[in-house]
């Protein structure tokens, strides 16, 4: 009877413990793991490092510490058991009355209950079969000692590399906001720059850096984040000044940079003008390289070219919706599409006709070839910007000038994350460059803000934005980058400037400001393996207390 009643106690022990080890393992991490989160910054710069979920751990995994006997425990019991006292193959002392109650029951059906309920065993309310105490002590005590000693060690090295960071950075960093501040590289084929888009600080940080290597005479060509033809009109806008052109064109800027079709893009724009008139003997010349995503400004140019030319049907169509209001040009609308591909098949049908009369052949050729490209199945965006960069270079002698390029973080990485290679670099691996000629600046937001959307009604009317300071800033408890602490914790300002290129770097053995830690989610590391900081960049700016971007549809 007494056998019969522990029996039925243990059964609903057992099943009231593995509905509850159930729930911990399967629904608590689900809960975690499996909930809708928006996109972090990286995945929204079109870093394309979407990480799966992890799968759910298991209650040991996520409860470690209470299932297993205490560092202390262990020691205590070793220290005062006899040598033949009866104890658990881990060491720890051994319950002497459900031992007995184990000889009881040693032939009934409980038996494998005690033998391999492994749940029950790891909280430590059973045992398995008592055994002879081993003569453990000393080996147990050196065995402890030295993983101590390993762990301290450890930490130690950590703490010192740590500190060494530290010291270099202290030695390689300068005040971007100082009136004397000088980049100390000149001698590159092209510079780029770039950071999470959003951030109003953003801007100062890029024209600073530009004021500088301009000073420096050090600088040539501006290359923003267009296509050929906004590129085009934007030269147009720091030679005229025509503020309702540059509107338009701030305004077909974000259908690449969507965060960045803001107040602060029109007043940057502005302030290159500015500079560009203290160096009227050589001023920044623009040209862009990347897809066509919106069809305003590439039939403007065409427009534009071909103006000595008369009945030519396909393009008086093109003029017609160049003049109408509010039209739509995204690469979206089936009219437009429709146009330019009519026009594009009575050039080529009629090329003898029209070629002669075209103002600028190798730009019109130029313009078509890429328009085209958004007919077909797929783009891929980098290698058409390096196709883009490889042909124009040689018609505009690209080598022999000093080249500013203004691209989000993942173009100018100079070496894979994943197997896909960025912008930078093609231009390494295709020979283009070398790779001392390439230089790349990245921007760190800490204590900042960012835009992160813009509103529209299903008119697609502007109607509001919101922001971000968590997500997007790469400095949140959710998602940041490794070793951004060091960088604030020896900043000069609130835009601070470190080379981490330099001498002696101890940048070239991890993946700090490149490896992104995200929580309850992968971070980039394994496609880091072997690779180190300056595999990828060579400057980091730390930009600090930034305000938001405003979107240029606020603008009185």
């Amino acid at each position: 009877m007494f056998v019969n009643h522990i029996l039925a106690s243990v059964n609903h022990i057992r099943a009231f413990v593995t509905y509850i080890l159930a729930f911990v393992n399967y629904i608590l991490p689900s809960s975690f793991t499996n909930q809708t989160q928006k996109p972090t910054a990286k995945e929204k710069a079109h870093l394309q490092t979407a990480k799966p979920a992890p799968k759910p751990m298991s209650a040991k995994e996520l409860f470690l510490f209470p299932l297993l006997p205490t560092l202390k425990k262990r020691i205590n019991f070793l220290l005062s058991n006899p040598k033949n006292q009866p104890c658990r193959i881990d060491g720890t002392a051994y319950n002497k009355s459900f031992a007995r109650l184990r000889g009881k029951v040693l032939n009934s059906s409980l038996l494998p209950i005690f033998e391999h309920w492994y749940l029950i065993e790891s909280f430590g309310i059973f045992s398995p079969q008592p055994r002879k105490a081993p003569i453990r002590y000393m080996p147990f005590y050196k065995s402890t000692m030295k993983n101590l000693f390993t762990f301290f060690a450890l930490i130690i090295s950590i703490f010192a590399f740590s500190q060494n960071k530290k010291d270099y950075l202290k030695k390689n960093r300068f005040d971007i906001e100082n009136s004397d501040f000088k980049f100390p590289q000149t001698e590159f084929n092209i510079i780029g720059f770039g950071a999470y888009h959003g951030s109003a600080k953003t801007y100062e940080a890029e024209l600073n850096l530009i004021k500088s290597l301009k000073k420096q005479n050090a600088l040539d060509y501006y290359i923003p984040e267009t296509n050929f033809s906004q590129a085009y009109f934007f030269q147009q806008y720091l030679e005229t000044g025509n503020e309702e052109l540059l509107k338009e064109l701030v305004l077909s800027f974000q259908t690449i940079v969507s965060q960045e079709g803001t107040i602060e893009t029109f007043e940057h724009w502005k302030n290159l003008r500015l500079l560009n008139q203290s160096y009227k003997s050589n001023p920044i010349k623009v040209i862009g390289f990347d897809i066509i995503n919106e069809y305003q400004f590439p039939i403007k140019h065409i427009l534009l070219l071909t103006e000595n030319i008369q009945n030519w049907k396909a393009k008086d169509e093109l003029k017609k919706i160049s003049i109408e209001e509010n039209f739509d040009f995204s690469i979206r609308n089936k009219e437009t599409t429709k146009l330019l591909k009519s026009f594009i098949n009575e050039y080529e049908t009629n090329k003898n006709i029209y070629v002669h009369q075209i103002n600028d052949t190798i730009s019109f050729h130029h313009i078509l070839q890429n328009i085209a490209k958004n007919f077909e199945e797929e783009r891929d965006r980098e290698k058409i910007i390096f196709e883009n960069y490889v042909y124009l270079k040689n018609i505009y002698h690209l080598e022999t000038k000093k080249q500013f390029v203004k691209y989000g973080f993942f173009h100018l990485e100079k070496e894979r994350e994943k197997n896909y290679p960025s912008f930078f670099t093609r231009l390494i691996e295709q020979n283009v460059y070398e790779r001392n000629k390439v230089i790349t600046v990245i921007g760190y937001l800490t204590k900042s803000e960012v835009l992160w959307d813009k509103i529209y009604d299903k008119q697609g009317n502007y109607q509001s934005y919101t922001t971000e300071k968590g997500y997007g800033i790469g400095d949140y408890w959710k998602e940041y980058f490794r070793g951004i602490s060091k960088l604030k914790s020896t900043k000069l300002s609130d835009i601070t400037l470190f080379r981490l290129n330099n001498i002696n770097t101890p940048y070239n053995k991890e993946t700090d400001l490149i490896e992104v830690n995200l929580f309850l989610k992968k971070s980039n590391g394994k496609y880091l393996n072997g690779k180190s900081t300056t595999d990828f960049i060579d400057y980091a700016i730390l930009i600090s207390n930034s305000k938001n971007q405003i979107p240029i549809e606020e603008m009185k």
